[in-house]
């Protein structure tokens, strides 16, 4: 039995810099894979289960996650 991976809708666009995460924009998934990758770009989410802390990810991890649910 496999369990299919949870991919948000949505998902925020954040910046990390000197003061902390700065939010800079919510898109959608496609969105936010069309973005170049950044060293200083990350995106977040809540995950499943909103009342635990949000979930960071780099491009690279973001496009694993939305390929890896399309293929299943």
């Amino acid at each position: 039995m496999s369990r299919e991976i949870f991919v948000p809708a949505l998902i925020e666009i954040v910046a990390h810099g000197v003061e902390g995460y700065i939010p800079l924009g919510i898109v959608n998934v496609e969105q936010a894979l069309c973005l170049p990758a950044h060293p200083d770009l990350q995106f977040s989410y809540l995950g499943e289960d909103p009342t635990h802390s949000r979930v960071y990810m780099d491009h690279a991890q973001l496009h694993a996650l939305a390929t890896t649910n399309s293929s299943s």
